[in-house]
Parts: structure tokens; sequence; C-alpha cells
């Protein structure tokens, strides 16, 4: 969740300026949908709806492992999402 606010920037910074961007981590199962779904959350999907759109862009996404974990990383991003930017500061 660390790295939610630096990745998300650095993919606003890409889109505002006609970029595309391209997220992969080892696998593309775990980390890189991730901070997919935390992007989109960002830019106003409810949690719920941005888990829905990446596992049907990629079905692979979340497919084995600890999914509990990362959704509940996705649920401190909604809180802190929530609570507004000061929250997102780097403590």
């Amino acid at each position: 969740m660390a790295g939610f606010p630096s990745v998300g920037g650095w993919i606003n910074a890409e889109r505002v300026s006609g970029g595309r961007v391209y997220l992969h981590c080892t696998g593309g199962v775990y980390r890189s949908p991730t901070f997919a779904m935390a992007y989109l959350m960002v830019i106003g999907e409810p949690r719920d709806r941005a888990i829905q759109i990446v596992k049907a862009a990629h079905p692979l996404s979340w497919s084995s492992g600890d999914e509990d974990t990362l959704n509940r990383a996705l649920m401190l991003w909604e809180e802190k999402l929530r609570l507004g930017p000061e929250s997102l500061r780097p403590v």
C-alpha cells in the first residue's frame, strides 16, 4: 500500500500527458493488478467496481494465493482516500 500514491501519481502524469501506461510485476497476477485497482479507486471507482474492472480486463488477476491480504490493502487504501489528501502523505 505504501507505493500506491507514487505509482498513482506516475499513472496520472502519463495519462494527462497523453501517454500510455503498462503495469507489470514478476507474475502479473498480484501487484500490478492491485496497483491498477488502487488507481481506479483514486479516480472515483468504488473498491468493488475497481476489482471487477481489472479482473474483467485481466482474468488472471488475484487468481491464486493470498487474495485476502490484497483485498485488505485495498480496504485500507479506500479508508485513506475517504479521509482525504492529508492521509495520503508519507509517514
